[in-house]
C-alpha cells in the first residue's frame, strides 16, 4: 500500500499563511480605526459647537435680562449638555484660539489639531455668568473648556447702554 503524504508538508505552509494574511488584516484595521478616532471626534465637536450657537441665537431672539436693574427679572435661559471628546483641546466662548478676548461674540475650538470658529453675532460678548451683577459681567472672564462634560447655564442679559451678554455658568449656578 502506497501512501499520500504530499499534502502533509503543504498543510502547515498553508495555515501558517492564513495566519499571517489575518494578522495583516487586523493590523490594517486597527490603523485605520485609529486614525478615524480624530475624524469622528472632530465631528462630533463641530455638530455640538452648531448646535450651541443655534441655542444662543434662539436666545437673543427673546427678552434680555437688564444688568443695570437688581430687580429685573430673568433673561432668556438654556441649559445645554456638551461632551466633548478628550482629543478636545480649547473650546472657547467668546476667545479666538489662542485664548485672547475677541470683539464678537464667538465660539471657537481645537480638536486634535484641527482649529475650528464659528460667530454666533457680532454685537454679542460671552461672560463668565459671575454673581450676575454688572461689575461681576464686566469683570468677568471668557469661558474656556477642555474634553469632558459639561451642564451650562446661558442667559441672555443687556445692560443700560445697549450692550448684549451671553452669561454662561454651571446649570444652576444662580
Amino acid at each position: 500500500m502506497m501512501t499520500d503524504d504530499a499534502g502533509a508538508d503543504t498543510l502547515p505552509i498553508a495555515f501558517i499563511a492564513t495566519l499571517l494574511i489575518a494578522a495583516a488584516i487586523v493590523g490594517i484595521a486597527a490603523a485605520g480605526i485609529r486614525n478615524v478616532s480624530p475624524v469622528v471626534d472632530t465631528g462630533s465637536v463641530d455638530a455640538q459647537a452648531e448646535a450651541l450657537a443655534a441655542d444662543c441665537r434662539a436666545l437673543l431672539s427673546c427678552a434680555p435680562r437688564y444688568l443695570d436693574d437688581p430687580g429685573s427679572p430673568a433673561g432668556a435661559t438654556k441649559i445645554v449638555e456638551l461632551s466633548l471628546p478628550d482629543s478636545t483641546e480649547y473650546f472657547g466662548l467668546g476667545c479666538d484660539p489662542g485664548g485672547e478676548s475677541a470683539s464678537g461674540g464667538i465660539i471657537c475650538y481645537s480638536v486634535a489639531g484641527s482649529k475650528k470658529t464659528i460667530v454666533v453675532d457680532a454685537g454679542v460678548s460671552f461672560r463668565s455668568g459671575g454673581d450676575g451683577t454688572l461689575s461681576s459681567v464686566l469683570e468677568a472672564e471668557h469661558v474656556v473648556l477642555h474634553g469632558g462634560r459639561y451642564a451650562l447655564e446661558i442667559e441672555y442679559a443687556c445692560d443700560a447702554e445697549g450692550k448684549r451678554y451671553l452669561l454662561v455658568g454651571e446649570a444652576g449656578y444662580r
